[in-house]
């Protein structure tokens, strides 16, 4: 059972093609007074899902309660990588991620879900967890550049993800070297509880609108 105080939240905008030259700009200037924390670097995800897509279904549908599970690495695409499984669960408005280190993975074009449910098997990953997913199936891989900033309370985090790229991992085909670029951007808030009080003036500060974007989603669009 994950504690209800874990959970925090996620705002999101798409960034206009027309503002995505100035948008350090537009971070430097927001009244949270946000400094860059930590180097850019690629984020890579293989997101998986029961055979009848449920958890894309619930992310469409928006349902109150849903969630992704995901493969997630860092750096270059293809290599010997040391990859995390990600759960990231909504509740409503906010929600939480639990995330478990799994051993080292050899992603390259012939990767499939057998090389996957094999090191699932050698992880330490808890049993309710590790039932699961064994269930599921590779679905969609995407991959791009994040920004991370922090406000000067502390208190609120900004990313500002680019350069995002889909392609075809269905189930137990290889990944296909044809991809999808996505022509969004996106920034994301992400703070506790607690703090939706002091965020106003961050949100409204921003030239462009709050929206529901999920990653996942847009990949199959």
């Amino acid at each position: 059972v994950i504690n209800k105080e874990c959970y925090r939240y996620e705002r999101k905008f798409i960034v206009p093609l027309s503002l995505s030259h100035n948008i350090i700009y537009l971070i430097s200037e927001n009244p949270g007074n946000f400094s860059e924390i930590y180097e850019e670097r690629q984020i890579n995800n293989i997101y998986l899902d029961t055979l009848n897509y449920d958890f894309l279904k619930d992310n469409i549908n928006g349902n109150t309660t849903r969630k992704k599970i995901r493969l997630r690495w860092y750096g270059s695409l293809y290599g010997n990588v040391q990859p995390t499984l990600e759960i990231k669960i909504k509740s409503g408005l906010v929600g939480t991620k639990i995330s478990f280190k799994l051993p080292s993975l050899n992603i390259n074009q012939d990767i499939n879900i057998q090389d996957f449910r094999s090191i699932l098997k050698s992880s330490e990953l808890p049993k309710n967890i590790l039932s699961e997913v064994l269930l599921l199936d590779f679905t969609l891989l995407n991959s791009y550049s994040r920004k991370y900033f922090l406000s000067s309370c502390k208190k609120i985090r900004l990313t500002y993800d680019s350069n995002l790229y889909y392609y075809n991992i269905k189930n137990y085909n290889n990944i296909n070297l044809y991809s999808i670029k996505d022509p969004s951007n996106i920034i994301e808030l992400k703070y506790d509880q607690k703090e939706d009080n002091i965020v106003n003036k961050i949100l409204i500060s921003f030239p462009f609108r709050m929206s529901r974007n999920s990653k996942y989603v847009n990949g199959f669009h």
